[in-house]
């Protein structure tokens, strides 16, 4: 497997470990790493590539990482994620990763390149002389920019902020993960626990543990696109996102399925979760 070290970034400062890498052209820097908001073990990555070939590059796969105080590395997923981009030859692009997670208590992330693809059929000429530069621009969901606008113009000092997808795909990742000892600083005594009402925490751990010897790999790709999030009367923030699921069990099934994921929460403490297959989407299928 072609691999390369990228980055090894501390929360405070980047270092780039192999600058000089070279897939057909295409070179790396400037990776970074930041903590969320609300959900701090949720954390959001840029990277920089330059293309120095002839030809356009892009479907470039990745993993993210974070190292313990140990030195143990522990890769993010067993499944790579993937740059959908195209890096054109002589453009310098930066790009926002996946989300990922990294502990509270970690400061080590690191990022490994897998491999990228030359795409002659999608390569454009090379651009004219650069002019004055300008600061990168990250693109930002069109919900996001409607609830900006939104709250640009309503600057009445009582009115409360919109729910974000930040938290739902921080727990989703957390879940797909079958991680308990992040999950349970989000979950009280007792909550509604897909479908089983009154679940304690040892019950919640009892069955993540149950999933990891089902399971030898999951994966989830949430739809941020249809996220729904809104408060009721008595506080209580009620969210949902359509994401789609797969699950390989270790004695040979596959489940495949697009869903949705309903969560209501009080502040960050998590009241009930809930999973539904969409009719008319993808089915679960051996």
């Amino acid at each position: 497997m072609l691999a390369a070290l990228i980055g090894l970034a501390a929360a405070a400062q980047a270092q780039i470990m192999n600058s000089n890498t070279d897939w057909h052209g295409l070179q790396s820097s400037g990776f970074q790493w930041q903590r969320g908001d609300l959900f701090k073990e949720l954390c959001t990555g840029q990277i920089t590539f330059t293309n120095t070939g002839t030809e356009a590059i892009g479907n470039i796969h990745y993993r993210t990482y974070y190292v313990s105080e140990t030195g143990v590395v522990h890769e993010n997923s067993i499944i790579d994620a993937v740059i959908e981009k195209l890096i054109q030859p002589g453009q310098t692009r930066q790009i926002e990763l996946e989300k990922f997670l990294v502990p509270v208590d970690c400061q080590k992330v690191g990022m490994n390149i897998i491999s990228c693809e030359v795409l002659p059929q999608l390569t454009t000429a090379p651009a004219a002389a650069p002019g004055p530069s300008f600061p990168a621009v990250m693109l930002v969901d069109k919900k996001e920019i409607e609830v900006q606008v939104r709250r640009s113009a309503d600057q009445t000092p009582q009115a409360a902020p919109l729910p974000n997808s930040n938290f739902i795909v921080g727990i989703d990742q957390i879940l797909n993960n079958h991680d308990f000892a992040a999950f349970a600083n989000y979950a009280p005594a007792r909550m509604n626990y897909f479908g089983h009402a009154g679940a304690s925490k040892a019950w919640i751990a009892r069955d993540m543990a149950s999933d990891l010897r089902t399971y030898s790999w999951t994966k989830t790709s949430p739809d941020v696109e249809t996220y729904s999030g809104w408060t009721d009367g008595q506080g209580l923030t009620h969210e949902s996102m359509q994401e789609e699921t797969w699950a390989q069990e270790a004695h040979g099934r596959m489940h495949h399925a697009h869903c949705l994921l309903t969560m209501v929460r009080a502040g960050k403490m998590i009241q009930s979760l809930e999973l539904k297959v969409l009719p008319g989407k993808v089915a679960a299928r051996n």
